[in-house]
């Protein structure tokens, strides 16, 4: 046995307590009784680390569902309520269209198989790209890797991808448009200068396509659908006058295949710079040299596309002409550029215009007669267009 020293009544021990006087080892630890705090500790890690195993054994037999104590509320794959946080993506962003290259698609440009696979054009394939909306194995690519030959197995996801004709644009009802003649599929409106013909997006407003779709709603959808429904040639930004667009899409074909087999009459007015000659005509091969912002030029030796056009004075000026043009084809800023060509730019032209960049608020270009079968739309010259004469007739 361990022998105890008999106690000091009079010590006290933490709180006023009498506390045993302890004069050995074994007896200290015999008045303090058996240390517990390391076979505590020992029996927490062996309950933590049971905790960890039973956990992850329960997530491998049911991986889709959550723990039974844990606090994040479980998914109900029927119900239709979804919150904020359910819709977060970790991983990255959700694709609305994934595919895998094939072995015949190997080598191919990545461009050339997105345009297929996904039925766009070439334009429409380039946009989406530049966009950012386009992931190879995962990672996402821009415009600048476009040529990429892809290999075979790789996987291409698009995020957020609706296809052009899919969209539609926005009815304005209220949004100013004159017509100039309308039959049977087929309506011409006169295009103010300033005007966009269509939106480039599905909430843009502001445009003709705007107000024709609230007059003609069947018209959506037609030719090539989508933001561009109805249309059947082009007009610049800033050039007026008569504008075609078919509201079916029997007629949309008829018409467009006349316009591509060059059968419309197509007469516009321009003031040009300088003393053009009194008639003549401008038949060059013409190339777009740029997209954003477009340029074309006229092309040298091989390539480009052939244009063809005529054109006579109608009146002169100190330091400009009015002359009247007939378009045989239609290409991209063809008579701003023919024009230009030439020497005698067209007046108000920023980008081809030169020194003549500044003598009118705008390019003065307007399409002044469309004829084709039973079609025949007339616009009258604009105002600012008539300010322009008149002040070249002045001479200031």
């Amino acid at each position: 046995m361990v022998a105890l020293a008999p106690m000091r009544a009079k010590k006290k021990g933490r709180g006023g307590f009498p506390r045993p006087c302890v004069r050995s080892r074994d007896a200290r630890q015999l008045a303090a009784g058996p240390r517990r705090g390391p076979m505590i500790a020992v029996m927490l890690m062996a309950m933590a680390l049971e905790f960890v195993i039973v956990g992850r054994e329960y997530r491998r037999a049911l991986p889709c569902q959550p723990l039974p104590w844990s606090p994040m509320p479980t998914h109900d794959p029927t119900s239709t309520e979804t919150d904020a946080d359910s819709t977060a993506n970790p991983a990255g962003p959700a694709l609305t269209h994934e595919f895998e290259i094939t072995d015949e698609e190997a080598h191919e440009r990545l461009d050339v198989v997105l345009a297929r696979r996904l039925n766009l054009s070439r334009a429409q394939t380039r946009k989406l790209l530049e966009e950012g909306g386009v992931h190879l194995d995962g990672s996402p690519i821009g415009r600048a890797v476009k040529g990429l030959a892809v290999e075979p197995g790789s996987r291409v996801g698009v995020v957020g991808f609706v296809h052009p004709r899919d969209r539609h644009a926005v009815a304005e009802p209220d949004a100013a448009l004159v017509v100039l003649a309308e039959g049977a599929g087929w309506v011409a409106i006169d295009k103010p200068a300033g005007a966009p013909v269509h939106p480039l997006e599905a909430d843009e407003t502001g445009t003709l396509l705007n107000a024709l779709v609230a007059r003609w709603p069947e018209m959506q959808g037609v030719g090539e659908g989508g933001l561009r429904s109805g249309i059947l040639h082009r007009l610049d930004l800033d050039t007026s006058g008569a504008m075609l667009f078919a509201t079916e899409a029997e007629t949309w074909d008829r018409l467009r295949g006349a316009f591509a087999r060059h059968e419309f009459a197509k007469t516009y007015r321009a003031l040009v710079a300088g003393a053009a000659p009194d008639e003549g005509r401008l038949d060059y091969k013409l190339a777009v040299a740029q997209h954003k912002p477009a340029f074309v030029k006229v092309a040298e030796g091989q390539g480009g596309r052939p244009t063809r056009m005529s054109y006579r004075t109608v009146e002169r000026f100190e330091r400009s002409t009015l002359v009247e043009v007939a378009l045989e084809t239609g290409f991209l800023h063809q008579v701003r550029v023919g024009f230009a060509h030439l020497g005698h730019p067209v007046l108000g032209d920023t980008v081809y215009g030169a020194e003549a960049a500044g003598a009118a608020p705008r390019q003065m270009l307007h399409c002044a007669h469309l004829v084709f079968e039973e079609i025949e739309a007339q616009s009258p010259d604009p105002e600012d267009f008539c300010e322009a004469i008149a002040l070249q007739r002045t001479g200031a």
